[in-house]
């Protein structure tokens, strides 16, 4: 595909691969703008131009950044770029590219052939009655306080606290425990992980793994057992494959 003629305000950055190939990508990416190559040595960067200066992660732009993604880690292991990532000038993406080319290189070896899947989990509602609140006597007995207060007419706002801080040591307690069962289990197939905060009170576990592209088949059937262990108790959102986006030990921004 040949390189729009147009000199639009910048140059919108999806991903980072290494080759020594002239590529020709026959894509469209944000605003059905053409894809195209911008080299730097044997580091590629697939850019698409733009009027903007600043997009919006409108669910339109964000599907077509990951499509764009998508498509090119099909044959090459992608540095990822963050959505929204626009250089001025090609001038100044040829700039970058230089600037970036060491910790690129060496980020895209220690990822070659190799994916990112991630994996988040949650309690059932009725799992987490069970293993926070009826579990715990003390929790138990401070919900009754709280209603006894409430019918005498006493604020029980001490005792809210209380049980709040309860409750939240012993959702620690128990996502230590899940650890053991499901995410140091997993570890063994995989090449690197990384375990994030849970970002709802009922998520049990928020984990990324990178694995190598041979053993996909061999990891998804690790998570698949641990599915039917748990499947009466805890929700599985399986998702991936995706570029390495939680290993990359770069910050590619515009300028």
């Amino acid at each position: 595909m040949s390189r729009p003629e147009e000199k639009p305000a910048g140059r919108y950055l999806y991903c980072l691969f290494a080759s020594g190939e002239i590529q020709n990508f026959d894509l469209s990416g944000i605003a059905g703008h053409a894809v195209y190559a911008v080299h730097y040595q044997d580091l590629v960067a697939a850019v698409s131009n733009t009027p903007a200066t600043y997009l919006e992660p409108a669910r339109e732009h964000v599907l077509a950044h990951q499509k764009v993604t998508s498509a090119i880690m099909q044959k090459y292991t992608v540095l990822p770029v963050s959505f929204g990532t626009i250089c001025k000038t090609e001038e100044e993406l040829s700039k970058l590219l230089r600037e970036i080319y060491p910790e690129a290189k060496k980020n895209l070896d220690r990822i070659k052939d190799k994916i990112e899947v991630g994996l988040k989990i949650f309690w059932n509602k009725e799992t987490f009655l069970q293993e926070i609140g009826e579990a715990d006597p003390n929790i138990n007995r401070l919900k009754k306080e709280i209603a006894a207060a409430k019918e005498k007419g006493i604020d029980p706002y001490v005792l809210i606290i209380q049980l709040g801080q309860l409750v939240e040591e012993q959702v620690q307690r128990k996502r230590q425990s899940y650890l053991h069962l499901i995410y140091k289990p997993l570890l063994v197939h995989a090449a690197e992980a990384r375990l994030n905060d849970p970002i709802t009170e009922k998520m049990v576990l928020n984990a990324a793994f990178l694995i190598n592209k041979d053993r996909e088949a061999e990891f998804d059937q690790a998570v698949n057992n641990l599915y039917e262990r748990f499947k009466n108790r805890l929700v599985f959102k399986y998702t991936g494959p995706w570029p390495p986006y939680n290993f990359v030990d770069i910050k590619i921004t515009g300028v």
